[in-house]
């Protein structure tokens, strides 16, 4: 999971720059399992979570380009376990990746609910406050 958390974004850039990354890593194990995976559920998942988070992705660097002139966000420190949940995820198929996808994203998806909440109240562009409240509502929804 994320190091940064807890973390309260203090405005709108901060969001954005902390759930690009965020967003990105999802996306990534979804793709592993869209690749590899079996169960048709698992990778509906799989596919509402890259379809959304791309969206959203595009979303917030448009913010970002109108707020900052550029839409690139700061790369991250390396994420040990991240990278760890990818080379496994990556060594497996089937029900077995099914099975690592579920177990990695709902800690992840955990890990991006509450900066989510706590950033709502510093936020000041419309469009970002319902980024982040959609990003509790969807992202609880999706773990349960």
């Amino acid at each position: 999971s994320d190091r940064r958390v807890p973390f309260i974004p203090p405005d709108d850039v901060a969001f954005i720059d902390f759930f690009v990354p965020h967003h990105r890593a999802a996306i990534a194990m979804a793709d592993e399992v869209l690749a590899r995976g079996q169960d048709a559920a698992v990778l509906a998942l799989a596919r509402r979570i890259r379809d959304t988070q791309t969206a959203e992705l595009a979303e917030m660097r448009a913010a970002r380009a109108e707020l900052t002139g550029s839409s690139e966000t700061p790369e991250p420190p390396p994420d040990a376990h991240l990278q760890a949940d990818l080379s496994l995820m990556r060594s497996l198929s089937g029900t077995a990746l099914d099975q690592q996808f579920l177990d990695d994203m709902i800690p992840h998806h955990a890990t991006g609910i509450p900066p989510a909440h706590r950033a709502l109240g510093a936020l000041r562009r419309a469009d970002m406050r319902r980024l982040a409240q959609s990003i509790v509502e969807t992202q609880a929804r999706e773990i349960g």
